[in-house]
């Protein structure tokens, strides 16, 4: 590219090439020439490279974080609409409720049941209106440089007793050598919690999980793995999918909070898993000089303010 702009004589904008570094990373980069002239003759080059994934990774974020504002206006706007009706549904069904207990009528255990069967949906359809507007709830991420470690630590003292109950046992294996990364600390105690939480659930007559952080290039890797049951491949496929549960009392939204925490969080999460071999979580966590977060919220200001 650089011959060719001395060659021909022309400037060169916003090419993207991939270029390897020393340390063996490939970075996609934007590559712009520009020949300096002196009386009429080419004396040199300005070439200006930037890191285009970067550039990929903010504006991706922004326009995430532009479509969960459209979803949590819509949210604020219809939720009296939604669970002003619910209240009043679980309000004269426990009414009802009341009188037939003084009242003589046939098939009054069939009513019973039936009423019974109007209150837990009521309750079953507020529990899943209060997750999706947690889901959708814009909330502030209060970001600070955090000790990941420390942050597993609070969840195994969270889990410590049902760990007991239920004769699973917790190892771990934290790197000493961690370093701090920009997070926060209550959100990403959310996933990890509902991620063990889900491991137990698959553990049956006992069990072990396990929870590990290691530094891995310009991430911190965060692994939680059982030795339960594992899941389908048609599980696998939609683990992530708002509303999809293999639980009966459950709203299918957990991991769908977890996925966006941690994207929120300029990271990923994947899993390995297999039927009676356990699974696998990683979460991926970038390191301080490499997250853009501090980036993102001085665009949302500069939106703002504009």
């Amino acid at each position: 590219l650089v011959e060719r702009s001395f060659k021909n004589e022309q400037n060169a904008f916003g090419h993207e090439l991939n270029l390897w570094l020393p340390d063996g990373r490939n970075v996609l980069a934007r590559v712009t020439t520009f020949l300096l002239r002196e009386e009429n003759a080419v004396s040199g080059m300005l070439l200006t490279i930037k890191d285009q994934k970067l550039l990929n990774e903010l504006q991706n974020n922004l326009q995430r974080s532009m479509k969960f504002g459209v979803i949590a206006s819509l949210a604020s706007s219809i939720s009296h609409e939604i669970k002003n009706p619910l209240s009043s549904m679980a309000i004269h069904a426990e009414i009802l409720n009341m009188r037939l207990e003084d009242v003589e009528i046939e098939n009054k255990e069939a009513l019973n049941k039936s009423l019974d069967v109007l209150q837990n949906e009521v309750k079953r359809l507020n529990r899943i209106i209060n997750q999706f507007f947690n889901l959708a709830r814009i909330k502030k991420t209060d970001l600070n440089a955090i000790n990941i470690n420390a942050v597993l630590e609070d969840v195994i003292t969270l889990v410590s007793q049902q760990a007991i109950e239920r004769n699973i046992k917790i190892d771990t294996d934290f790197s000493d050598g961690i370093e701090k990364i920009y997070g926060d600390p209550d959100q990403l105690k959310q996933v990890f919690l509902n991620i063990v939480l889900n491991a137990f659930q698959a553990i049956h007559n006992g069990g072990t999980v396990t929870m590990g952080t290691q530094m891995n290039g310009a991430h911190l890797e965060v692994r939680i793995k059982d030795d339960g049951c594992g899941m389908t491949p048609e599980v696998q496929e939609r683990l992530f999918e708002l509303y999809f549960t293999t639980k009966h009392d459950g709203g299918g939204i957990g991991m769908a909070i977890c996925r966006n925490i941690i994207e929120a969080h300029d990271g990923e999460i994947e899993f390995e898993s297999r039927e009676g071999a356990g699974t696998t979580f990683r979460i991926s966590l970038p390191r301080i000089s490499h997250t853009t977060q501090l980036h993102i919220n001085a665009l949302r200001r500069t939106a703002m303010k504009a």
